[in-house]
């Protein structure tokens, strides 16, 4: 196998085709020969009693939609499928607006393990989930130019199957979408968060809830910077050689300039650096910095 976009999800659905074909359980391996190339064996092996049973598909429970699109009268398919270019040498689908490469897959499957995860390992895999999409937004995979036109990304979340753009509103103060018969939506949740701090330029909060009919409404907010106290200036004691005073502290409006400098300002300083720590240790912990 060349280029796959994923060894373990590009082999499952094709095995397990197979396995209906022939009426026997499989498995496979593989090995990286290069970069790029694996060697792959697929084999007769019997399933683990332990596995079986153990991950359900979730039907989705779909509305009726007025989205329609035109079709291809040779293939059936939409019509706007073809601004995807499909290398059928290399058997690689990209897009033709911005070279991405893209993928066909059932995102059952993938809501399915997610889900699975979440119940044996706890509500930290959502939020793992959206994370790793942000970070794919922060790479580049998407930029806020996409949800500038509100239309055309209504038909674009249509177009890929991913549901129904119901409402969407974005400004300064937050980001609300509604979209219905969602799928893949841990998947979606992490890109609108991101493009929203990319929008705006500032970090936010995001709540997202999935209704028991599949219609999925998240919520995004700029967070509140923690507001730090001024800095507390303290008292100068200035050293006089040869002075009966030379240990006791001068008034402020009687100090040297040098005082000034290494006994307020040093102060202030210390404390704005202080500051600055806690201001990134704050973003490291509640954004991975």
């Amino acid at each position: 196998m060349e280029k796959p976009f994923s060894v373990t999800l590009g082999l499952c659905d094709p095995v397990a085709a197979m396995e209906t074909l022939i009426g026997e359980e499989l498995s496979f391996e593989y090995k990286r020969v290069t970069d790029d190339l694996y060697d792959i064996r697929i084999f007769k092996s019997k399933h683990p009693e332990e596995l079986k049973n153990r991950l359900i598909m979730k039907p989705y429970q779909y509305h009726e939609g007025d989205i329609t699109f035109a079709d291809c009268p040779a293939c059936g398919v939409p019509e706007k499928l073809s601004s995807y270019h499909c290398n059928l040498y290399k058997v690689i689908i990209a897009s033709s607006v911005t070279g991405r490469r893209m993928v066909f897959f059932a995102p059952t499957m993938l809501d399915s393990v997610f889900s699975k995860l979440e119940r044996e390992l706890g509500k930290t895999i959502p939020e793992l989930v959206i994370e790793a999409q942000r970070n794919f937004t922060k790479a580049g995979l998407y930029s806020p130019n996409e949800i500038n036109d509100v239309d055309k990304l209504r038909q674009q979340l249509a177009l890929r199957g991913l549901g129904k753009l119901r409402e969407f509103e974005m400004d300064g103060k937050g980001l609300r979408m509604r979209l219905d018969n969602a799928a893949a939506h841990l998947m979606i949740v992490g890109p609108v968060q991101d493009i929203y701090e990319m929008a705006f330029e500032a970090k936010s909060e995001v709540q997202w809830e999935l209704s028991g009919e599949g219609d999925l409404r998240v919520e995004v907010k700029p967070r509140a910077r923690a507001a730090f106290p001024p800095p507390v200036t303290r008292s100068c004691r200035v050293f006089h050689p040869g002075g009966p005073e030379s240990r006791a502290a001068r008034p402020p409006q009687s100090r040297p300039k040098t005082a000034q400098l290494f006994g307020d300002s040093a102060d202030i300083i210390q404390l704005r650096t202080y500051q600055a720590r806690e201001d990134r240790v704050d973003e490291g912990i509640l954004f991975g910095a």
